[in-house]
């Protein structure tokens, strides 16, 4: 398991790369702008961590933190579910 730093939605998010499928919690939900007004948000982080996110699923299963499973994740979905 790959376990990477995607601050910005919390500077304490986390987003974990097992085999195929990468696990996004809150960092990165196609289609849904992260909301970075909490106290430990970070609006500039929270860009750095989406577009990291979206290099590290191409190809792969992606489970955001709500919504649907993107099976083979193309980056450039933004919104609706399996594509």
């Amino acid at each position: 398991m790959e376990v990477l730093e995607t601050p910005g939605h919390d500077k304490s998010c986390l987003t974990y790369k097992l085999g195929n499928d990468v696990f996004s919690g809150d960092s990165y939900i196609p289609g849904v702008k992260v909301i970075a007004s909490f106290p430990n948000s970070h609006k500039t982080d929270a860009v750095k961590s989406k577009e990291r996110i979206v290099r590290l699923a191409d190809g792969r299963n992606l489970y955001p933190g709500h919504g649907d499973a993107y099976i083979h994740y193309n980056g450039c979905i933004e919104q609706g579910g399996n594509g």
